[in-house]
């Protein structure tokens, strides 16, 4: 019987997880969890303009109340430290501390080499093929996302989308 293409993308995102679960760069914080790896990735790379809560909640698709959850248990962590932005107090600048810099460093290599072990064997065209076709299922599911004042969409969604929308 032909398993269901989600199976295949739990199971790969498994894989990752545990991949980064076991990586060094985790090694050197407690507590720092995938997500928490993948949002100093993204920060990281976007160092040198402002990043804002809302950002994120918008590029990674997740409600304000994961966002702000996430945000202040990394920043207890000392991964991040967030600033006021002159004439709006609402509005804080999200940034990596020094340590999240260092780390995102080792992220870095331990994605690299992920994604090298992940790609080993498949063509260039597979993969365009892949790729393309993961956009299509990301796009078909966000036109049925629900809002996040409800249900914010299955771990599956949530993670193939960040896995190839970024």
């Amino acid at each position: 019987m032909q398993k269901e293409v989600s199976f295949y993308i739990r199971r790969l995102d498994n894989l990752m997880r545990h991949r980064m679960d076991q990586s060094q760069a985790k090694a050197c914080v407690d507590k720092v969890t995938g997500l928490h790896g993948f949002l100093v990735g993204y920060l990281y790379h976007r160092q040198d303009q402002p990043v804002f809560q809302r950002d994120l909640e918008r590029d990674l698709k997740m409600c304000r109340s994961t966002v702000t959850a996430v945000l202040q248990l990394m920043e207890r962590n000392g991964l991040i430290q967030r600033t006021g932005v002159p004439g709006d107090g609402r509005k804080k600048q999200i940034h990596l501390t020094e340590l999240a810099r260092s780390m995102a460093k080792d992220f870095e290599r331990e994605i690299e080499e992920t994604e090298r072990l992940m790609k080993e064997g498949i063509g260039e065209e597979d993969l365009r093929v892949f790729q393309s076709v993961l956009h299509q299922m990301i796009t078909n599911l966000e036109k049925q996302e629900p809002t996040c004042s409800g249900n914010e969409g299955s771990h599956v969604e949530k993670t193939a989308a960040k896995r190839a929308g970024l």
